[in-house]
């Protein structure tokens, strides 16, 4: 089991803009896909982490559509108003 959140490894920039350490690799800067956390279930921890932060990225609705492309893998996601 892996979690990846943007909840604890972060920074206040000096235009007040809170950046943390999951990157977009569209663009470069931090995810803001509405996800808080993705916590992930899987056999191999090495694609336990990958998925959690792939899921992290995508967010909700494209998370939920990846999953189902993987079999035997389970995820928790939450968003930022902290829906599970």
């Amino acid at each position: 089991m892996v979690t990846s959140g943007d909840y604890q490894r972060y920074f206040i920039g000096s235009d007040g803009q809170r950046y943390h350490h999951i990157i977009n690799p569209a663009t470069g800067y931090s995810s803001e896909s509405g996800l808080i956390s993705a916590t992930v279930v899987a056999d191999s921890s090495m694609v336990a982490d990958a998925l959690s932060t792939a899921l992290f990225v995508a967010g909700l609705h494209q998370g939920i559509s990846l999953l189902g492309t993987v079999p035997g893998i389970e995820a928790i996601l939450i968003t930022a108003d902290l829906r599970v």
